[in-house]
């Protein structure tokens, strides 16, 4: 059994073959990963697959777009598309920065600024109440304000995903949720319950709550959305394997001392007669740097393995072979394109205690 320590709610000594270790663990992690509906959704068989991850990524996706004006909805799809021109976006940036260091950018911008401020300010100074009023209605509109019937279409959308996700893990993510409409308007006053007025952001009238009209709708449980967009999930699940591989000892979401005097924030601790692994976990893109970082990060914290978890690849041959080279570090790559099993036989084979 591994010596621990505890110097408090949050803080524990780990004292293991030569390694002194003091870590401090998050309690919001801690309470999060204990949540009901969280634990249900970790217990999924293959939860990092493809098969299962893309469906529960694009339930959260629609969901947090589901009162998003529609004006607002293009600028995020533009910049998911944007992302995905990686190259153009380097070119763009790289111009964008020349014009910076020749200070060019910023006299333009301040000048551009200064201008449309003042011919803005003159003209809304000769407005009457009436005109103002109707600008901003106008403004309001022109941002296109989900109605009940945009509502109630991408409800079904959602709905439809949750089912298909239902058939592939046996049980959905959604709960009945409700949003309140102005009844003069149709649009959105609130997505919470209130219990005397709101102001509608169209008609900029105060309307009680009993006058409100419910759409019923669903939505996704918090804490399994801030889970997932933290990607404290995919921690929890290699920390998952582990386990089962007999690292009953393990801690997600830490930060350790390192033998710099360095904190370092650590995705995965697992500790297993006296071996400690600490380790990465990547849902996104990887860069070169980040891998040399937890190379150092290793290193520093004297652990006798690193897992660098990846859903995706590393970005070029050079990295892979720097990883290659560096045997204390156990590349798992493409994790979304495996199966559970996949993965707990190539830990087997490579964690050697």
């Amino acid at each position: 059994m591994t010596p621990i320590i505890s110097l408090g709610k949050d803080a524990k000594i780990i004292h293991e073959r030569n390694i002194l270790l003091k870590i401090v663990e998050d309690p919001q992690s801690a309470a999060l990963l204990n949540e009901r509906s969280v634990k249900r959704l970790l217990s999924i068989s293959n939860l990092c697959h493809d098969d299962i991850r893309i469906l529960i990524d694009n339930l959260i996706e629609k969901e947090t777009i589901f009162i998003v004006p529609s004006f607002f909805r293009n600028i995020l799809r533009f910049g998911k598309e944007l992302e995905k021109l990686q190259e153009l976006s380097n070119v763009f940036m790289g111009w964008f920065e020349s014009l910076k260091e020749l200070g060019f950018y910023p006299s333009v911008e301040a000048t551009f600024k200064e201008s449309l401020e003042k011919t803005l300010k003159e003209k809304f100074e000769k407005m009457g109440p009436v005109e103002k009023e109707n600008l901003r209605t106008s403004l309001v509109s022109s941002l296109g304000w989900i109605n009940e019937e945009q509502l109630l279409k991408d409800d079904e959308e959602l709905v439809a995903i949750d089912k298909e996700l239902e058939k592939r893990i046996g049980f959905g993510i959604l709960i009945p949720s409700r949003v309140l409409f102005c009844p003069n308007c149709d649009v959105i006053l609130s997505t919470e319950e209130y219990k005397t007025y709101k102001k509608c952001i169209m008609c900029n009238k105060r309307i009680r709550r009993q006058r409100a009209k419910i759409i019923n709708v669903h939505k996704v449980p918090k804490s399994i959305k801030d889970v997932w967009t933290s990607n404290l999930w995919f921690e929890a699940f290699l920390a998952k394997l582990l386990r089962e591989l007999g690292w009953k000892e393990s801690w997600v979401n830490v930060h350790i001392l390192g033998s710099s005097g360095m904190l370092h924030e650590v995705d995965v601790l697992a500790i297993k007669k006296g071996t400690v692994i600490v380790s990465e976990c990547k849902t996104g893109k990887v860069s070169r740097k980040d891998v040399f970082n937890f190379w150092a990060k290793v290193s520093d914290l004297k652990a006798h393995m690193g897992i660098l978890a990846l859903l995706k690849s590393l970005p070029e041959p050079e990295t892979r072979e720097f990883v290659k080279k560096n045997p204390v570090i156990t590349l798992l790559e493409k994790m979304g394109d495996s199966k559970e099993e996949q993965i707990i036989n190539e830990l087997t084979k490579r964690l050697i205690v």
